[in-house]
C-alpha cells in the first residue's frame, strides 16, 4: 500500500499524435514523465509494450516498489464502450477499435487501468486547476481532432464517452459547401479548426511546413494566412457562442495544440467574442486559455484514476 500522503497514480495519454505517461501526486504535480510519439504502425501490441515500459521507467524513477500496486488512467480519444473497456471507434487511432487495451495494458502491467476519453481527462484537469471552480466549466480543446467537456457542480458530465457524433453545437457550417467530419457530419468545427484540418489547408494555400508556418505568417501580415486564420476564427467564434447558449457556463476554456500553436487564433476569437457581446449590449463571456498545455490530459487521467467521477 502507499502511503496516503505521498500518493501516487500513473496518467497515460494517447494522442493522435503523442504518447504521454506520468507519475502524478494528489495535487495533480508531475513527478516524473516521458514522451514519444504514436505511430499506428506499431499497432495495439506493440503500443501496450511502450507503455508497460514507460510505466515501470517511471515507477522507478520516483522510487515506487515493484511491488506496489498502482492505478493507471489511460485517455484515448474516440468513442468508448465503458462497460466493455473498449475502444469503439477512434478516428486517430482505428488499430484500437475492439481490442481490449485496458484488460491488456492492466494484465501486462500488473497494475489496474481505469479508461476514460481524452476529453474528459483534459477537461477535469483543466477544471481542478481554475482558481473560480466555476459552477459550470466548458473545456473545448482543439488538437488533431476537436473535444468538448463539461464540468457542473464539480461533477463532469458524460457527453463524449459514448457519442459517435459531434455535439450539434460544434456544427458550424451549414453551407453546400461544408465539408465531411470523420465523425460523419458536416460543417463540424473540426474540419475547420483542428490540427488535421489546419495542416491540411496550410498546404492548400502555399505553406509547405503546414500549421508551423501560420503563426509567422500571421505576424507578417500575409494575406493569405490573415484570411485563413479570419475563417478559422469565425468558425471557433461560432462554436463558443454555441456551447454557451447551450450549457450556460461560468467558464469556456479553450486549450489543445492547435491554440498552443496558434496564439493569434486564440487572442483572434477572445476579441471577437467580446466584441459581439459588446455590440449587442451582453455582459462580458468569460473566456480563458488552458492552463496546463500538452500536459493537461495525462494529469486528468491520473486524477480521474483516483476519482473516476
Amino acid at each position: 500500500m502507499q502511503d496516503s500522503s505521498r500518493l501516487i497514480v500513473i496518467g497515460i495519454d494517447v494522442g493522435g499524435t503523442q504518447t504521454r505517461v506520468a507519475a502524478v501526486d494528489r495535487m495533480g504535480q508531475i513527478l516524473a514523465r516521458c514522451c514519444h510519439r504514436t505511430d499506428e504502425a506499431d499497432g495495439a501490441d506493440r503500443l501496450i509494450a511502450r507503455l508497460t515500459s514507460a510505466v515501470e521507467n517511471i515507477l522507478d524513477e520516483v522510487g515506487v516498489g515493484s511491488s506496489a500496486h498502482m492505478r493507471l488512467g489511460v485517455a484515448l480519444p474516440g468513442t468508448l464502450d465503458q462497460r466493455r473497456r473498449l475502444v469503439v471507434r477512434s478516428v486517430n487511432l482505428p488499430f484500437l477499435e475492439g481490442y481490449p487495451l485496458i484488460d491488456e495494458l492492466s494484465r501486462r502491467a500488473g497494475h489496474t487501468a481505469v479508461l476514460f476519453t481524452d476529453a474528459e481527462a483534459a477537461t477535469w484537469s483543466e477544471y481542478v486547476s481554475c482558481a473560480s471552480r466555476a459552477g459550470r466549466f466548458v473545456h473545448l480543446r482543439l488538437g488533431t481532432g476537436i473535444a468538448c467537456g463539461v464540468v457542473v457542480d464539480g461533477r463532469l458530465q458524460r457527453l463524449d464517452a459514448d457519442r459517435g457524433q459531434h455535439l450539434d453545437a460544434l456544427v458550424v457550417d451549414s453551407t453546400p459547401g461544408a465539408r465531411p467530419c470523420p465523425c460523419g457530419r458536416r460543417g463540424c468545427l473540426e474540419t475547420i479548426a483542428s490540427g488535421r484540418a489546419l495542416e491540411e489547408r496550410a498546404r492548400e494555400v502555399g505553406y509547405t511546413n503546414g500549421i508551423a508556418s501560420l503563426q509567422q505568417a500571421w505576424e507578417r501580415g500575409d494575406e493569405t494566412a490573415v484570411d485563413l486564420i479570419q475563417k478559422v476564427t469565425n468558425a471557433l467564434t461560432a462554436a463558443v457562442n454555441n456551447l454557451a447558449t447551450l450549457f450556460e457556463p461560468s467558464v469556456i476554456c479553450l486549450g489543445g495544440g492547435v491554440v498552443t500553436a496558434l496564439p493569434c487564433l486564440l487572442d483572434q476569437t477572445m476579441a471577437r467574442l467580446q466584441a459581439v457581446r459588446d455590440e449587442n449590449g451582453e455582459a462580458p463571456m468569460s473566456v480563458q486559455p488552458a492552463r496546463l498545455g500538452d500536459d493537461a490530459g495525462v494529469i486528468g487521467a491520473a486524477m480521474l484514476a483516483i476519482d473516476p467521477q
